[in-house]
């Protein structure tokens, strides 16, 4: 398995104990419908296994259902309990933004907010009836507002505290934003990370960390970071959510962390590894397994990602082109490749059984998560007509939604349902 580095043997094992009565039977877990954030939530995993409608047995039915004009959007869109929440940015610095609540089975508009302050691109995280969005500082630092879903009405906003490394930079850069376990946690600024109780905006805590932090996640209670590979600095870096402590490093680990229950899924100079999300009991982690595949280090996206598989795409340092691969979580084995003419352009999400990827500005693909073959399932074109950047692709209640950036979501569903 080239490239692949395992440390030490691997002997974690899953187990559950229980009591049943005999010939009784034992119902599953049925996991949620739901696409809490731009990213599926604060793991970043970009996976929903809990949609049934869209299947690889359906999924080559779907058609175009609904567009709505979007406004001016980087992201897609979050969808919990049938409803989908984005925010519109009208282009103007001196005007409000609001939030919007979407039917996401018609696209009809059920109800909207305005917001404090004007530019909310970079996404929204829907958790405890409450949805935050990071905002861009406009004469002032950056932050987060919060928004009440059943009173619709704006909970709290806050603007970050100063940088405790150059507090008089007022850099009005904002978002991402992670939320996990009632907490709201920021990466905003010149490399600032903050945490906000996501009911009452209280500030729990405020760092700035002396490495640079790319990309952020959340699962567990702990926050993670990733840093940039040309950057130096620890790695992967776990801190205690409440309250801020560094707990470990996993030097070798960078960009965007994907968190899905016990393990944290991450780039590496040229490939991925993983490293298990509790950590070692020691400061310092060793990779549970790494693989290299020749990628260039920026390329490197993670998504689709379950406790069983996940997808990456990146671009290979030896070709102007892209790669998909499916991988297994718990080894690092390459299970499938899908090679294109050029650079994929987004992370690959998860619909239930089936995997999606923009494969080009214009076109979306999907397959099985098991397939074996090339050929996709179904092969979206997008309208000529929105010439614009994709701007992401979520799921949940039956529609694969895509947005355009400066342009339209749109929502292709099975017919009839």
């Amino acid at each position: 398995m080239g490239g692949r580095l395992f440390a030490g043997v691997l002997t974690a094992v899953a187990m559950s104990v229980a009591v049943t009565v005999p010939g009784a039977a034992v119902a599953a877990t049925t996991p949620p419908d739901v696409w809490s954030s731009d990213a599926a939530g604060g793991g970043h995993t970009y996976a929903n296994t809990g949609e049934t409608a869209i299947s690889s047995t359906s999924a080559a039915k779907l058609k175009a259902a609904w567009k709505t004009t979007n406004g001016s959007s980087f992201v897609a869109p979050a969808v919990v309990g049938g409803v989908a929440y984005h925010a519109i940015n009208p282009g103007n610095a001196n005007d409000q933004s609001t939030v919007v609540a979407s039917s996401v089975r018609t696209g009809a508009r059920l109800w909207s907010v305005s917001l404090p302050e004007s530019e909310y691109y970079r996404g929204q995280s829907v958790s405890g009836g409450v949805a935050v969005l990071p905002f861009e500082g406009w004469h002032r630092l950056g932050g987060v507002t919060a928004v009440d879903l059943s009173t619709h009405k704006v909970l709290w906003s806050r603007s970050r505290p100063a940088s405790t490394i150059d507090p008089g930079n007022d850099d009005g850069t904002g978002g991402p934003v992670a939320v996990d376990s009632g907490n709201a946690y920021l990466l905003a600024g010149n490399n600032d990370l903050t945490a906000y109780n996501l009911k009452t905006g209280a500030l729990l805590w405020h760092l700035d960390p002396s490495a640079g932090v790319k990309a952020i996640a959340a699962g567990g209670g702990r926050l993670y970071t990733g840093g940039y590979p040309s950057g130096g600095g620890p790695g992967l870096v776990a801190y205690n959510g409440s309250t801020g402590k560094k707990e470990w490093t996993a030097p070798g680990l960078y960009g965007q962390p994907a968190v899905d229950g016990s393990v944290v899924l991450a780039p590496t100079y040229q490939g991925v590894g993983s490293v298990a999300a509790a950590g070692c009991a020691a400061s310092t982690c060793k990779l549970t397994w790494s693989e290299s595949f020749g990628a260039q280090p920026d390329s490197i996206v993670i998504g689709a990602a379950t406790p069983t598989t996940f997808f990456v795409a990146f671009e290979p340092t030896s070709s102007d082109t892209g790669r998909l691969k499916r991988i297994s979580t718990t080894t690092g084995t390459v299970q499938w490749t899908y090679r294109t003419p050029q650079p994929l352009g987004q992370v690959p999400i998860r619909a239930g059984n089936t995997v999606w990827v923009l494969t080009d500005i214009h076109t979306v693909k999907g397959w099985s998560v098991s397939t074996t073959a090339s050929a996709a399932l179904k092969t979206i074109t997008l309208p000529s007509a929105d010439d614009g950047v994709v701007g992401g692709i979520a799921d949940a209640g039956g529609s694969l939604l895509v947005d355009i950036f400066a342009g339209d979501l749109t929502a292709y569903r099975i017919p009839g349902s």
